[in-house]
Order: structure tokens, then sequence, then C-alpha cells
């Protein structure tokens, strides 16, 4: 696959809440045909979740392309599944299926409803293999922040049963080939003060910390998680690299094949100057390490 020179300026991590499309409709960005607003999941409690995709637009669904899902952050109770639309456009064009979704914040559904969104939405993209051209056995999910934590959990909790909820779908995986957490919170027992943790359990953790485990990717960690590639800058004052750093060290241990790119000077969203590795370097070294999980070939 050719380097991804086109999503170093577009990558944007935002946290401000935009409004989602809830009927489908198709439309068209540079060479990308964008299906928005598929319903993807409807809840026991009457909830429905949309989701966007994103192909090149002279895709056939007789090609299986890879899959990147990318979940958006906002501290579980902003942000909407167009965040990521400019890197999910770099993406298609590049021979992937880029898939956005929605899912439930706070204050309204507290732990673990958008976990169960998440892992609803890879049982998606597994059951609509075939309709849309999905390889169902290369899937990535890529997400920031409040995503980062849920790509987090994707990677570790599979089968995990108190985690996968009743969306859809439920005859399918919730398993990815490989994930990419970027700034994530990976132990929610150890964060430090965070307020939207507590809200987002719904309890203090002396309460219950049984649910800030079930809730924390690092407690899940065993030798059957897929490949993971953490990102987080050296100087983000919302979480800590050590949850990053904390985590890499038990997935090793375990046997998981697991890496980091550790940003120097980078903060939150990677807006700073003088980072080392610059956003753009970054995001190369992303999409490679993607590639190569993906076996990606040079054709793309």
């Amino acid at each position: 696959m050719k380097a991804m020179k086109s999503i170093a300026f577009c990558f944007v991590i935002l946290t401000l809440s935009i409004s989602s499309v809830r009927s489908e409709e198709i439309r068209f960005a540079q060479n990308v045909k964008i299906v928005g607003g598929i319903v993807y999941a409807k809840n026991p409690d009457q909830s429905e979740l949309a989701l966007d995709l994103y192909f090149d637009r002279g895709h056939d669904a007789d090609e299986k392309l890879p899959v990147a899902l990318f979940i958006h952050g906002g501290g579980w109770s902003q942000g909407s599944r167009r965040d990521f639309s400019d890197l999910a456009i770099a993406y298609a064009g590049h021979g992937f299926a880029s898939v956005c979704i929605d899912y439930r914040k706070l204050p309204t559904w507290k732990f673990p409803a958008c976990v169960e969104d998440t892992k609803c939405s890879v049982r998606w993209i597994r059951a609509h293999a075939d309709e849309y051209g999905f390889d169902a056995d290369r899937i990535c999910a890529i997400g920031a922040s409040a995503g980062g934590h849920l790509t987090g959990l994707i990677a570790t909790s599979s089968g995990v049963a108190e985690l996968e909820g009743s969306g859809g779908w439920e005859d399918f995986s919730s398993a990815v080939a490989c994930a990419v957490p970027i700034c994530p919170v990976m132990d929610l027992e150890r964060v430090g003060f965070l307020p939207s943790i507590e809200e987002f359990i719904g309890v203090p953790m002396l309460q219950n910390r049984e649910a800030y485990k079930l809730a924390s990717p690092v407690h899940h960690i065993d030798e059957t998680d897929p490949p993971v590639l953490l990102v987080h800058g050296t100087l983000d004052p919302l979480v800590p690299i050590s949850q990053s750093r904390n985590f890499l060290a038990k997935a090793l241990e375990a046997g998981v094949d697991a890496e980091i790119i550790e940003v120097e000077g980078g903060d939150h969203e990677f807006t700073r100057a003088n980072m080392s590795p610059t956003r753009d370097e970054m995001l190369g070294l992303v999409s490679k390490w993607v590639d190569e999980k993906l076996e990606v070939g040079e054709d793309f």
C-alpha cells in the first residue's frame, strides 16, 4: 500500500458534538462514496444507532476490502461519527472500507452501553460482509480518547458476555484483527482525577470496584488478543501516558503482539508544535502498521 500522505493533513480529533443524519443517504467526497445514516443497532431500550460507510467510488461488493472502524472520542458524552470523516475518506481512498459509528453517551447512557454499541458495530460489519464487500477477517478498530478506551475493550474483551449487549447480530463475533487505541484510558482504577469516569461507571469506585475493572481493557488482556498499536503523547494533560505504558507492559507479558508510538511533546489532541514524531509522521507509522497487520498489498 502506498504511503497515506493525504491522511496526515486530515487527522482531527474533535470533542464538540456534531449533529448526525438519521436517515440513509448517499453522497460523494473526492473519489469516495459515502453511504450515511445506516442503522446498525436497535437496542432493547428502543434506541437506534447509525453508522456511515466510506468506499472508493468504483468499489464492487465482490471485492473484499479490509475495514477501518473509527470510534470517536469526547469523554463518553460528546462527539459524532463524523468526527473521523476526513480520516475515513483518506483510508477509503487507499483501498479500505471505512466505518464511522455513533454510540450511546452520557449522561443518559452509562457503562456498559457504549461498549455494547461498539461491539455491535463489529458484529454488524461481519453480518454485512457480503452485502458491502467487507473482509470480515481484516477489521482494524481505531479510536481516540474515549474512543481509544472503547477500542482497547474491543481488542481485549472478545467473548466477555457482560459487555456484548443485545443490539443485534448476536450470531457473529465482535473480535477484530488489530486495534489502534490513541491516548486511551486503559485502567479506570488508576487514571487519577478524571470526573467523567465516575459519571461513566455510575458509582464511586469504592462502591463497585468490579465495575471499574470490567470497564478497564488492562484487566482483560490475555494471549488471544489481536495485535495492538498504542499511540500516546508524552505531555498528555488529560490521560497520562502511563495508561498506555502500563497496558503495553502487561500485554507483552501475556504474549500479545503490542507496540507503542510515544509522541514526544504530544498533548491529548496532538496540536502542539515540535512534536516528535510529527503528527504527519505518526499517522504514516500508524497506516504502515495497519497495512502490515491486515496484510494490505502494495496495489492499494
